[in-house]
């Protein structure tokens, strides 16, 4: 199911000026093979740049960027039984295809035994086609006017367009996906336009020791969003791929849709340096955004910062070790208008109902109205240095901050009497507080020899603080085996994975007085907090070394705190049947003479259809998500000018790198790769079944003339 996938990069950057102007045009063609047989992308892009100052009271840039790509992709986390679920729980008894050359099925009894239905992966990944087509087109010019000394008025707008179209055949054939046997193809479209102006006026004035700049404005923006869906199935042949919609008798599912928001704002920003050693820095803006309820579209977010440069005071200057010591803080406030379109509005959906046994069209009302909807607002504290010494060989950037975020934008639960579920609505109040750490050093330089080194470290600790008006819990995310998966609780952070305890396994002396089935689970009575997705550390440590002609590169991440859900474990561990495994069923599985105290032991090996099955969203499925990953590691060489002069060249640089040399991760951690991605809003570190990740060699090189 997986290959040796090889892939290949080109750029290729063309840039000239003059004294009155300059250009820049930069090509690149990409084509990335996917680890999993069939996946991949391929991406060709083009960037044009022009600046230019044609009077001596007015200057112009322009930016121009088109990108398009073609992907071909697999499901990934679905929970279905799709190529990457299949590939682990097809019994390897099975071939690939059979000796009469037909795809190999689960359906088929192989030693009198019934299998739980799946498709061959290699099976699925050769004949479904899922591509994705996007075409991304970006740009923005700019007009700046000298109007006096020191008062300048720049205008700018830009534009964003991006093109979607998938393409996803299912055809006949491919067990538990071929739509009962008669196939189905699913087209998609949808085109997003964006566009913002945006206009300020800037004064600068320097007076002895004194500098002033001040900056008002003003921007519009607007965003327009379209999606059609055409979901087709019944084709009596193949052979049409998704180019023969009207071959397809079921016409399935037809949507569409049309949104817009728009954004207009008005801002100043202050800014004052006495001596290069006191700074003020004042900034405001009135933000309003179509997004929110009627009575609450603007709101005012002010922010202010002052800073003092130590190091250029007069009794710093005996200490020559110091090279730069600045003390600073701010505070400010944020907003965040980041939100399904329509949410204030109430909104009606039309459906069909039989009267008098017709069928007819019909609406009704699917959401309550929220005219006092309202920004989502963060207010920041930070305070912090920055340390330069040893003639700036040794640098540290350490800051320590504060946020405090309320009126959180949430699908809250309303009583079941208003006749709806829930409610967009602004809830509750969320603190984050932590550290960021930048340490920089020269470890070593000479002529012949030089290692430079930095530490990237940031620490967080996140807490709701209230919620809703009784601050009850509520719950979010997938509901699944059981109920939804993810609690927000007053006074635990955000993304808590919401489960029972594993406390043991139940022996034949358990059954007897308790009831159940011998080698099962033993839970906890109630559910509870089973673990935390947002970790506590992540960073990275980067090595930069030189000997001679010769650099080398060591880049390495990682996290550190906090949990994975791997809702796999359902499958892979608890309720398999007649399926394949992992490892741990083997290793760990419960047998008659093993401890049955032991938290989060792996059930006894069972068959479902005979012995039932026995899964609950419990501790056994959560991990540590504390990983040290072996980034990126790259060894180069730079050719001497005197030997590629004759080239025309003015430097030639060959080199090879492995991305993803390794990760160390707890034991505890079943999947491919920790590093997992946000699922939902609040569903942090939470996977299914991953797409690995691959280890990539690659070896180029870097000209220029």
């Amino acid at each position: 199911m997986t290959r040796n996938a090889v892939s290949q990069s080109h750029q290729l950057n063309v840039q000239y000026g003059s004294k009155k102007s300059s250009s820049g045009v930069f090509l690149n063609y990409t084509d990335n093979q996917g680890i999993v047989l069939n996946t991949g992308i391929k991406l060709v892009s083009g960037r044009f740049t022009h600046d230019s100052k044609p009077l001596n009271w007015l200057s112009t840039a322009m930016n121009m960027m088109v990108n398009h790509t073609w992907q071909s992709v697999t499901p990934i986390g679905s929970g279905g039984m799709d190529a990457l679920r299949s590939n682990i729980e097809m019994p390897p008894l099975f071939p690939i295809k059979f000796p009469d050359g037909t795809w190999s099925n689960t359906t088929y009894k192989i030693y009198g035994f019934e299998y739980e239905a799946m498709a061959n992966p290699v099976h699925y990944l050769n004949s479904r086609t899922d591509m994705r087509y996007r075409t991304h087109i970006m740009g923005n010019a700019a007009l700046t006017f000298y109007i006096a000394e020191g008062l300048e008025l720049k205008t700018q707008f830009g534009m964003n367009s991006r093109i979607y179209r998938r393409r996803e055949h299912q055809p006949f054939g491919i067990i538990n996906h071929d739509n009962n046997g008669k196939g189905k193809v699913n087209a998609e479209e949808s085109d997003r336009l964006y566009w913002q102006e945006e206009t300020f006026l800037t004064y600068k004035k320097v007076i002895d020791r004194h500098r002033l700049t001040a900056m008002v404005g003003l921007s519009w923006m607007e965003e327009t969003y379209s999606r059609f869906t055409n979901d087709v199935g019944n084709f009596t042949t193949n052979a049409f791929g998704v180019y023969n919609l009207g071959a397809g008798s079921e016409q399935n599912t037809q949507q569409s849709e049309w949104q817009r928001w728009a954004m207009n704002s008005y801002f100043t920003r202050l800014a004052y340096t006495f001596s290069d050693k006191y700074s003020f820095t004042f900034t405001a803006r009135v933000d309003g955004s179509s997004k929110f309820g009627a009575n609450n579209k603007y709101a005012f977010f002010p922010s202010g910062g002052v800073a003092w440069n130590i190091s250029n005071e007069d009794f710093m200057k005996d200490i020559s070790w110091i090279d730069n010591l600045k003390l600073h803080t701010s505070y400010g406030v944020t907003g965040n208008s980041e939100l399904p379109m329509y949410r204030s509005l109430a909104v009606f959906s039309a459906s069909t109902v039989l009267l008098n046994g017709t069928r007819a069209s019909a609406a009704s009302s699917s959401r309550m109205a929220n005219p006092d909807l309202r920004w989502e607002k963060t207010k920041l504290f930070d305070i912090g240095f920055n340390l330069n010494m040893l003639k700036n060989r040794l640098n540290f950037d350490v800051s320590w901050y504060y946020k405090y975020t309320d009126d959180l934008l949430l699908e809250a639960p309303i009583p079941i009497t208003s006749g709806y579920q829930n409610i967009m609505k602004n809830v509750g109040a969320l603190s984050n507080k932590g550290w960021d750490i930048m340490v920089t050093g020269t470890l070593v330089s000479n002529d012949d020899f030089s290692w430079n080194a930095s530490l990237n470290a940031n620490y967080n600790a996140n807490k709701i603080e209230k919620l809703n008006d009784n601050n009850a819990d509520i719950f979010v995310g997938d509901d699944w085996l059981g109920g939804q998966s993810i609690v927000m609780r007053v006074g635990e952070p955000l993304a808590c994975f919401w489960g029972f305890e594993r406390l043991g396994i139940k022996d034949a002396a358990y059954v007897a007085e308790h009831g159940g089935r011998v080698g099962t689970a033993i839970r906890s009575a109630n559910r509870t907090i089973i673990g935390r997705g947002m970790p506590d550390w992540t960073g990275s440590f980067i090595n930069r070394f030189r000997y001679k002609n010769f650099d080398f590169l060591a880049e390495f991440q990682f996290v550190v705190g906090g949990n994975i859900r791997l809702d796999c474990t359902h499958t892979i561990e608890d309720r398999f049947g007649l399926t394949s495994g992992i490892r741990s069923l083997m290793t760990e599985a419960w047998t008659e003479g093993k401890p049955t105290d032991l938290p989060n032991q792996v059930q006894a090996i069972r068959i479902g259809s005979f012995d039932g099955q026995d899964s609950q969203l419990d501790s056994r499925f959560v991990s540590s998500a504390s990983y040290l990953r072996g980034r990126h590691f790259e060894v180069g060489y730079n050719f001497p000018a005197q030997k590629i002069k004759f080239l025309n060249m003015s430097s030639l640089r060959a080199f090879v790198n492995v991305n993803n040399l390794f990760v160390i991760c707890d034991k505890s951690f079943k999947g491919y790769d920790p590093e997992v991605s946000t699922r939902g809003q609040f569903e942090q570190n939470v996977m299914n079944y991953q797409y690995p990740v691959p280890r990539t060699f690659s070896l180029g090189v870097n000209v220029t003339f």
